[in-house]
């Protein structure tokens, strides 16, 4: 999952696209959005979960919308909450490393030099122009890395969705309540040794130096193990809220 902008249309309005695709068959969803915010996170992935199935795990960057709050780190936002709840795993990608997402930054690419190279007066018109590219896109891209076959042939293929989303699931209208998982975080680690979990540090020992190390947050446990190969290399108490 990502987003894409700010982007201005030339009537001056503002927009973002949220992006989803699937790893497997790389079906994929462009949404048009007028904020980033995780209302509008979550709304998008309950669309694209219904048709697609849950996944295992859901790669995104370290957008603010996907985590929670800066202000209090381990405040647990909706967009993990959600996740969580119907047994995916968040994976945060390391810090101002696009390139981690290759998947979706070459989709973001590909959806923009073709959506874009054509002027759309409003939003809406937009939004509209969006549907169209995801369908010609799902029935028609081929990839190389799945032996030529489209989304939808390789969806078939695969006999998609393994574990579709409930069509009558909606946003809950309460808090989600934080159930058992975990959620990954990965980050390179500079000279300081520091983790960092969106503004909360932690120490690691010289052998994480330049190294990237793999933090998992155990919801229920409250605790934070960080992993360099596989090896515990430290533990500590991660209060979430």
């Amino acid at each position: 999952m990502d987003f894409v902008g700010p982007r201005y249309l030339s009537c001056k309005s503002r927009y973002y696209f949220l992006n989803l695709i699937d790893g497997d068959t790389h079906c994929a969803q462009t949404g048009v959005v007028e904020n980033k915010t995780s209302e509008v996170a979550c709304r998008h992935l309950i669309q694209f979960w219904k048709t697609v199935g849950i996944p295992d795990f859901l790669q995104m960057d370290n957008e603010l919308a996907f985590w929670g709050s800066l202000r209090v780190p381990n405040v647990v936002g909706k967009v993990i909450r959600l996740s969580l709840s119907l047994n995916v795993t968040p994976v945060f990608i390391p810090k101002s490393e696009p390139w981690r997402n290759g998947i979706i930054e070459h989709y973001n690419y590909t959806m923009q030099s073709n959506l874009l190279a054509f002027k759309h007066d409003n939003v809406q018109a937009l939004k509209q122009a969006a549907l169209q590219y995801d369908e010609v896109h799902n029935k028609t891209h081929r990839y190389s890395t799945q032996s030529g076959m489209t989304p939808q042939q390789a969806f078939d293929a695969f006999q998609y969705p393994i574990q579709q989303l409930r069509k009558d699931f909606t946003m809950p209208m309460n808090k989600i309540p934080l159930t058992n998982g975990e959620i990954h975080v990965i980050r390179f680690i500079r000279s300081n040794l520091q983790f960092d979990v969106f503004g909360l540090t932690y120490p690691v020992p010289d052998i994480a130096k330049y190294e990237y190390i793999l933090g998992i947050i155990l919801t229920e446990e409250h605790k934070l193990l960080l992993f360099k190969d596989q090896k515990l290399i430290a533990e500590y108490e991660f209060k979430l809220l």
